[in-house]
């Protein structure tokens, strides 16, 4: 998630298998879901986007989130 959020494009590495529902917390479920949408539109995905502050998630975690990202190894970790 962390990845998406430094750099979008990494969100088409994310193997289509990959489902809201099969993340361990259900926040970054939702999170996921909200990624997916706005890629869809092809919308920015970032911590002020209102999709993601829906899902009632502070933009403190969010950020947390995004600073452990590492969009470099995200197909790697997508498939853990």
């Amino acid at each position: 998630l962390g990845g998406i959020l430094l750099d979008n494009r990494t969100i088409l590495d994310v193997p289509a298998s990959l489902k809201p529902e099969l993340f361990y917390l259900p926040s970054h479920g939702c999170i996921f879901a909200a990624m997916l949408s706005l890629s869809e539109r092809q919308a920015p995905i970032d911590v002020d986007r209102a999709e993601l502050r829906q899902q009632d998630i502070a933009t403190s975690t969010l950020i947390d989130i995004q600073e452990q990202g590492m969009p470099e190894s995200i197909g790697y970790h997508a498939d853990l």
